[in-house]
């Protein structure tokens, strides 16, 4: 469907009379303000004209029409593109615009045009319909409650609840055309209030954060919810919501009405302490102001947000003893709008946050889950304050190397760049999610745990549906990925899935000492950290206060519990934009392939270096393998948080040579740990001391880890000084590490 074009008729804004204030001006976050003076939205479709009058061309051989359909509203104006040479065109075109209250009397006023590329476009029809018609037809709204009907459903233009109006368009030359033709305009439209849309989107979002398919929401699950969405809601405030019902926060779960009465209830309580800040703040304004013009120079102007309250020194702003410096609670705060990435432009009758959210996914409402989920798997987006609300909440973001810290450092093993990877929201909830467990009750836990089960089995149903395809190509946009690589085109995938272990092209990846088997070899494309015990890793990298051999393997292989427990130890971990598919590290014969069923908690660093055992907690996939030159190896396929499943492709009993695939993850990140006997294996230098920093390594699939004893370290033709790499080099290591490009 083409985009229409979207003219905007208000004037020039008024200039400011402080030039000084512009320069301390914030971006604001979208914030709710329910007293705008919108009334709603309406929803329209410019479906089709008909019966058009046909003037002859220059020629005279024919008829020249190419019509195209104009419509507007107060000061705001659309237009369809042209179709060529046709008296019945078909657009099929969807627009939607605010309704403000001073509004209610306008008509809409759609006017045809042939267009005409030499001269002027022609006027060819027009007709009015005045704004009651859509304002008469609007959900229904229960007087005890204020809640409207439930309407979450495909598409906000759904055949059931939208009018189709058929209207006779008024020529220029009436008389010249008369009883010939009689053109006609189609469009179908809608009016929903502003209310019902933004209780629409808290239903739509109640939905997808309800684990259990209840139709209810524990306090787990409404965290969850607000965290998601960056809300200031402080935890007495949530509790609140459950004992205005009579329930019980640990153990009972509101409806999803009843969170919808809860929300709207608070967000009418946030725009009331807003106007009452607000006009404080100006009284405030005027006292100084009169006092300044004593003779005290006045402070420059600024105008603050909210973002100020939140991310200000809150400890000076509480010593004071003003009530009125407390911290502000928001329950949605978002810099941009997460579905169309829009800023906040401060216009006089901009639509808040959740009318422009919910607008946004309406015309799709399959995009609420993508508004929490995988619209947020970019490095690049990680910059706006929705992820840095979770951050700063948690007291991470040393950026150093080794720190407890959101920000990921990777060194690419060919150039030796180091760069940044940021953390994606879904990761971020699911770290918010996995410290609040480490603090809670078990009942709460058992809650957080069976949420992050949820989301996960929800996102891989999700992304096996023939529909997901339509995310492959913005997630392509949005990692910069090199689909030369890809063995299958773009095209030929049928599921985001299935483009997700998408297999590579054969010679794109390199296999290191291809003569000698006694050289282990990276089992992804990862980031790898590697040491030589259990315990140093144990010192260094997993501080999990459970973690061990015993824990990790479980009772699928306790035999092999001896063998490894001081054995080495290396873990390859797998982001979003990496190449999903799996590998043998050693040549040898497989075993037999176990599942522990687990949770799905997160695998990112910082998971690993809480006090959760996340390897020993997680579904995993234990996979033996027999190795001549390295004795006993077990490879452990870790799910995560949003990995759909893990599959093993490769068949028990057979002999696997290096590099030959063992199995590949589902779409989320996930993580390889590989155990090797005692003395079995010497781990590359370069590896083993970034381990220690601690600092991950870029490798892929093929790459030397390490070698037996009485073999020499395979010697890498790798570029090692980051001066001496090629752009090439450099262009890949930042996409693949970074998600980005450039």
């Amino acid at each position: 469907m083409s985009k229409i074009q979207t003219e905007d008729g208000n004037g020039k804004q008024q200039a400011k009379t402080t030039p000084k204030r512009k320069a301390f001006r914030r971006q604001k976050s979208y914030e709710l303000n329910v007293y705008s003076d919108i009334v709603g939205m309406a929803f329209m479709e410019i479906v089709s004209v008909s019966d058009l009058p046909s003037p002859k061309n220059m020629a005279r051989t024919s008829f020249d029409m190419d019509p195209f359909v104009v419509v507007s509203f107060g000061k705001k104006t659309f237009r369809t593109p042209y179709k060529r040479h046709t008296l019945n065109p078909v657009y099929n075109e969807k627009l939607l615009f605010p309704i403000q209250r001073n509004e209610r009397g306008y008509s809409i006023r759609f006017i045809v045009f042939d267009n005409d590329k030499l001269t002027l476009n022609d006027f060819v029809a027009d007709v009015e319909l005045h704004i009651k018609n859509l304002l008469g037809n609007v959900p229904h709204q229960d007087p005890d409650t204020g809640l409207y009907d439930a309407m979450l459903k495909n598409s906000v233009l759904s055949e059931a609840d939208v009018g189709t109006y058929v209207l006779p368009l008024k020529m220029k030359k009436m008389e010249k055309f008369s009883g010939a033709v009689a053109p006609r305009l189609t469009v179908r439209a809608k009016f929903v209030p502003y209310a019902a849309l933004r209780q629409q989107l808290w239903r739509g979002l109640a939905i997808q954060y309800d684990a259990d398919d209840t139709k209810t929401i524990s306090s787990v699950e409404l965290n969850a919810m607000l965290d998601s969405l960056g809300s200031t809601l402080s935890a007495q405030t949530r509790a609140n919501f459950f004992e205005r019902f009579g329930k019980n926060v640990e153990t009972d779960e509101l409806t999803i009405d009843e969170i919808i009465m809860c929300l709207e209830d608070q967000i009418v309580k946030d725009a009331e302490d807003q106007r009452r800040r607000i006009e404080t703040s100006d009284s405030v304004d005027s006292d100084t102001s009169s006092i300044s013009s004593v003779g005290t120079e006045s402070p420059p102007d600024k105008e603050y947000t909210a973002a100020d309250i939140i991310y200000g020194d809150t400890n000076s702003k509480q010593s004071n003893g003003n009530s009125n410096s407390t911290l502000v609670e928001r329950v949605i705060r978002l810099s941009v709008c997460p579905i169309c990435r829009q800023p906040r432009l401060n216009k006089r009758s901009e639509i808040d946050l959740v009318s422009h959210v919910a607008t946004c996914a309406s015309m799709s409402w399959d995009k609420l889950d993508a508004t929490v989920l995988d619209r947020y798997i970019t490095s690049s987006q990680a910059q706006s304050r929705w992820y840095t609300t979770i951050v700063k909440k948690l007291s991470y973001g040393n950026y150093k190397l080794g720190a407890n810290s959101a920000n990921i450092l990777v060194q690419d093993r060919v150039t030796g760049f180091i760069m940044e990877e940021k953390m994606s929201v879904y990761v971020r909830v699911g770290i918010r999610l996995l410290y609040k467990g480490l603090s809670s009750s078990r009942m709460e836990t058992k809650r957080i745990r069976s949420l992050l089960r949820s989301l996960s089995i929800k996102q891989g149903v999700k992304f096996d549906s023939p529909s997901s395809v339509s995310s492959i190509v913005p997630f392509i946009k949005f990692h910069n990925l090199d689909m030369s690589e890809s063995l299958e085109p773009v095209e030929n995938f049928k599921t985001f899935n299935e483009f997700f272990y998408r297999k590579l092209k054969p010679g794109v990846r390199t296999l290191d000492s291809p003569n000698s088997d006694h050289v282990a070899v990276s089992p992804a494309d990862c980031r790898a950290t590697v040491f030589p015990t259990v315990s140093k890793a144990q010192e260094v990298w997993i501080k999990g206060r459970p973690f061990s051999v015993s824990r990790l393997l479980g009772d699928q292989y306790p035999e092999y519990v001896d063998r490894f427990t001081e054995g080495a130890l290396a873990i390859f971990r797998l982001a979003p934009q990496d190449y999903h598919r799996f590998h043998s590290p050693v040549t040898g014969i497989l075993g037999e392939p176990k599942l522990i069923a687990g949770e799905y908690y997160t695998v990112n660093p910082m998971a690993i270096r809480s006090a959760l055992d996340v390897f020993g907690e997680n579904v995993r996939v234990l996979v033996p393998i027999q190795s001549e030159e390295f004795g006993s190896v077990m490879v452990i396929a870790v799910g995560a948080m949003m990995v759909g499943s893990t599959v093993i492709t490769a068949k028990p009993g057979e002999k696997i040579n290096r590099m030959d695939e063992l199995g590949y993850f589902q779409f989320g990140g996930s993580t390889l740990v590989v155990l090797f006997e005692p003395g079995a294996i010497v781990f590359d230098r370069d590896l083993e001391e970034n381990s220690f920093q601690p600092l991950e390594t870029l490798v892929t699939v093929g790459m030397s880890v390490g070698h037996t004893p009485s073999t020499e370290e395979w010697e890498r033709d790798d570029l090692k000084s980051p001066e001496d790499a090629s752009p090439e080099q450099k262009e890949r290591a930042k996409r693949v590490i970074t998600g980005l490009s450039g």
